[in-house]
C-alpha cells in the first residue's frame, strides 16, 4: 500500500508527462522497519527515476535468501560509467539542469544503511537507471503459547 499512495502522489505531481508504472510485489511482502522511513526511501527513489524516465518505471519488491529486495528501474538515459560510486553522496548531482537538490539518494542510502541493507545502483534491464535496496529480514521466531503456562 505504500508504494501505491507513493506512485499516487507521483502520477499527480508528473501527469503531463505519461509514464507507465508497473508494480511487481510479492503477497505479504513486509519492509522490516518503520513505515516513514519506507516512504522516505520509495518517494526519494521513485521521484528520481520518474523524472528521468523516457516513458517507464517499474517497483518491484521480493523476499529472497532471507533479504528483502527493493528494487525500482526506469528507462531513461541512466548513468555513466563509474557514476554509480557518486551518486549517493550528499549533495552529488550529474544534471543541473532539471530541478533537485542532490540529497534524494544520499538519503536513502542513510536509510538503508540503518537498517544493515545494501544499496547498488547500475543499469536497469530497461535502460536507464537501476536501484536496488537489499534488507536484512527478520526471522520469525516460533513463541511458546502463554495462556496454557501454569500459575
Amino acid at each position: 500500500s505504500v508504494v501505491t499512495r507513493v506512485i499516487g502522489a507521483l502520477k499527480r505531481v508528473a501527469a503531463d508527462r505519461n509514464i507507465v508504472w508497473s508494480v511487481d510485489i510479492a503477497p505479504a511482502t513486509m519492509f522490516p522497519g518503520d513505515e516513514t522511513d519506507l516512504i522516505e526511501m520509495i518517494g526519494n527513489i521513485a521521484d528520481n527515476a520518474a523524472k528521468w524516465a523516457t516513458s517507464k518505471v517499474a517497483i518491484r519488491a521480493r523476499v529472497a535468501d532471507g533479504r528483502l529486495r527493493l528494487v525500482v528501474e526506469d528507462d531513461g538515459p541512466g548513468l555513466p560509467p563509474g557514476a554509480e560510486l557518486d551518486m549517493p553522496v550528499r549533495g552529488r548531482r550529474l544534471d543541473e539542469t532539471r530541478s533537485g537538490t542532490g540529497l534524494g539518494l544520499s538519503i536513502v542510502a542513510k536509510i538503508v544503511e540503518a537498517y544493515g541493507g545494501t544499496l547498488v545502483l547500475g543499469t536497469s534491464p530497461l535502460g536507464g537507471l537501476g536501484v536496488e535496496g537489499a534488507f536484512p529480514t527478520p526471522r520469525v521466531e516460533a513463541t511458546r503459547d502463554q495462556s496454557s503456562s501454569s500459575k
